[in-house]
């Protein structure tokens, strides 16, 4: 019961078509619904991977019920596979490497949301990387946090007195545009 893999230029629908018929005429699978969600979510994970997604799609092939709520056959939900704060540090490093030396940034710090749980039903946020700037515009704390819908949103604030007063806040944000919001906040 080998499910196909992707070829390199070949389009979802095709690629999506050739999977079902392969699990169909091997007999993979009860019915129309599974097998087209385990196609779906194996076209999904080769666009997760070569985009560098810290999470993969798994396909549900009966209905599940978590907390209040029923995932039913044949969706698709996505599993984070990796510590998503130090992926988000992992990201900034690799967009621009002197960043956060430049942005001043001390007592970084990583927090992740869910690890193994279905992404939007635990948390509202799935990690956070956080550290204090020392910068022209802001002297104080980032927070940037990834949201289940592959954005990010980043927070300015400082301490003081012991309270926590947010400065800016930014939302979808995406991650090509990610060091540049944080450049325009801290300076």
């Amino acid at each position: 019961m080998p499910i196909p893999k992707p070829k390199a230029d070949e389009s979802k629908n095709d690629y999506v078509s050739r999977c079902v018929k392969k699990l169909s005429d091997d007999g993979d699978f009860k019915d129309q619904n599974q097998r087209l969600a385990v196609c779906y979510a194996q076209y999904k994970n080769k666009e997760a991977v070569s985009e560098g997604r810290p999470y993969l799609y798994i396909p549900i092939l009966e209905d599940v019920q978590v907390e209040n709520k029923v995932i039913e056959k044949g969706d698709i939900v996505r599993i984070l596979k990796e510590n998503t704060g130090e992926t988000i540090y992992k990201q900034i490093k690799a967009m621009d490497p002197r960043a956060l030396m430049a942005w001043g940034a001390k007592n970084l710090a990583v927090e992740n949301g869910v690890n193994n749980g279905i992404i939007g039903y635990e948390h509202k946020n799935l990690g956070k990387f956080q550290f204090d700037a020392r910068g022209p515009k802001l002297k104080g704390r980032i927070i940037i946090m990834l949201m289940p819908d592959d954005t990010y949103t980043v927070i300015a604030g400082v301490i003081r007195n012991l309270n926590w007063s947010v400065k800016k806040t930014v939302e979808d944000v995406y991650v090509d545009v990610l060091i540049q919001v944080i450049d325009d906040i801290v300076g």
